[in-house]
């Protein structure tokens, strides 16, 4: 089975990537809390839709599609509906607590997954890159607001770390397939937040397998099977099953396939059908970041374990798939993760969002790599990519927030309360009646 597992806790090595990854949570902190305090604001048209429906299935039976009509994942909804009942209904507070609660989640999940393999500098970078593109580069609402994209990274990569954990540095047989299955729950969760990102779980699987593989000849394939893949498997399907279940008990079976599936399939992407992959290669062509982005990729989930192999055999081949697993895992994670941002063609930021903690990680693994002095990078050079990549990160993020500050003194970002529609339904309403929820959205923006 595996080969031997990496020191159970952390050394003296993880302290550099460990400070790269605090620095990080706290630029994220401070810029994600610009739109908290001194109140709470949406960010982005979506939050608003996402409110309102939140808001009616809430009243209603806590069922997506049910109580209120959407195309986004149920888990979503219930995520967002947790974070209202326990932060006050009618209000941005859960949303944007939320949203902080998420992109910190995706950044210590991402550097916890490296870590557990064995890569903690690039779980590091990883995690720096994602705060970069989505708090800093992005627009506002492209990267900081409530979406599908920002709820399922921070599931996917909570699945990344359980399944990393499980392969490389769990000690016990029962803990290891505990935590696999486990790894596959919380990625059910991801998958129901977000639909087009279950193709992620080949990657996963490939992981799953190729780590699997021991010194044995041929492999034990039945253990593999029974005791890795099926765990991780089960534990997906599972979570499905108990949504479906509780769906059927409720006579909505239907309704949750056409809204989950088959709208999307029928209706949203009505107006591509027969062009899809066409216009998604005229895109790519176009993007130089993304050709980028695919070459490093590939460089690291493909290069890398041919790099590996000693010899034509069998054995060889699967010894080398074994030892480059993580990197095997992360590279084709970023492509996968890539496809599913771009088939729906709706070439909108936050659907690029789920790519960006593996891009870095692929940017990391090739720094560690080239760092690296036998089995560790040392101490000097860690130090000396750490101090780069913060440098990079704090300087950014503080020009950043003196952006958003001048950008509030001109007026923008204010407070939503007092807003001159309430005062006057206040007025006419009278002192003392139940508040009234009203949402309204720029329906053109949603008509492609």
């Amino acid at each position: 089975m595996p080969s031997d597992p990496v020191p159970r806790g952390f050394t003296r090595t993880d302290i550099p990537p460990a400070v790269l990854t605090l620095a990080t949570l706290v630029i994220a902190t401070l810029l994600f809390r610009f739109f908290m305090v001194p109140y709470e604001q949406w960010v982005t048209f979506d939050e608003g839709c996402e409110a309102a429906a939140v808001e009616r299935i809430i009243d209603g039976h806590w069922l997506p599609y049910v109580d209120a009509a959407a195309i986004r994942g149920p888990f979503l909804y219930w995520t967002q509906g947790i974070f209202h009942v326990l932060t006050g209904r009618f209000e941005y507070t859960g949303t944007r607590v939320l949203a902080l609660l998420c992109a910190l989640g995706t950044v210590s999940m991402t550097f916890l997954g490296a870590w557990a393999a064995g890569w903690p500098l690039a779980g590091a970078i990883g995690g720096a890159t994602y705060i970069f593109v989505i708090a800093i580069v992005y627009p506002v609402g492209g990267g900081m607001g409530i979406a599908g994209e920002s709820v399922a990274i921070a599931y996917l990569t909570t699945a990344f770390f359980l399944v990393g954990y499980a392969l490389y540095r769990a000690r016990s047989e029962r803990g290891r397939i505990t935590l696999l299955a486990l790894g596959g729950f919380v990625f059910g969760m991801a998958g129901l937040t977000k639909q087009t990102q279950i193709i992620a779980c080949v990657p996963m699987f490939i992981w799953i397998f190729a780590r699997s593989l021991g010194d044995e000849s041929p492999p034990p394939w039945g253990t593999i099977v029974k005791r890795r893949l099926l765990p991780f498997g089960a534990g997906g399907l599972g979570l499905l099953a108990l949504v479906l279940l509780r769906y059927a008990i409720a006579g909505q079976l239907r309704t949750f396939l056409f809204w989950s599936m088959t709208y999307g399939a029928n209706f949203y992407m009505k107006p591509y059908k027969g062009r899809v992959l066409h216009l998604m290669s005229q895109w790519f062509i176009d993007q130089p970041w993304a050709i980028m982005g695919v070459v490093l990729a590939l460089a690291v989930g493909i290069g890398r374990p041919l790099a590996m192999i000693e010899g034509r055999s069998a054995r060889s081949i699967l010894v080398g798939l074994r030892d480059s697993a993580f990197e095997v895992a992360v590279g084709l994670m970023s492509l996968v993760l890539l496809v599913a941002a771009v088939m729906p063609l709706r070439i909108w930021p936050n659907y690029f969002m789920l790519i960006y903690p593996f891009f870095g990680m692929c940017l990391g693994i090739l720094i560690e790599r080239l760092l690296r002095r036998g089995a560790q990078v040392p101490l000097v050079a860690q130090g000396a990519v750490v101090v780069a990549v913060g440098w990079l990160l704090i300087v950014s993020g503080v020009n950043h927030l003196y952006g958003l500050a001048h950008e509030r003194a001109a007026g923008a970002w204010r407070n939503p309360r007092p807003d001159p529609a309430c005062a006057e339904i206040d007025r006419l309403a009278g002192p003392g009646r139940e508040p009234i929820f009203v949402w309204g959205t720029a329906g053109d923006l949603y008509i492609t």
